[in-house]
């Protein structure tokens, strides 16, 4: 939850991701799916636009919320289509 103020009035936005800090995944890496660990999620919310999310990790690079997955099947399912 991230709370704001501006002008003395308090907003409350709620932002949800598909996976949390210390989460295992599945990413593509090059041609070769790897298994890695979150350490970090950036968001940015520009105006009423959808907010961006994506995630850190420790040894590849930061990958947008779409391109990383919870099993290795989900991952061949999505490059299948």
């Amino acid at each position: 939850v991230f709370r704001s103020g501006h002008n003395g009035l308090k907003h409350i936005m709620q932002i949800k991701t598909k996976f949390d800090i210390g989460d295992a995944v599945y990413l593509l890496d090059g041609y070769k799916i790897r298994r890695a660990n979150i350490v970090g999620v950036f968001f940015q919310q520009i105006g009423e636009a959808p907010c961006s999310i994506q995630y850190k990790f420790a040894v590849f690079p930061t990958r947008k919320e779409s391109e990383v997955f919870k099993t290795k099947e989900e991952l061949i399912k999505h490059i299948s289509k």
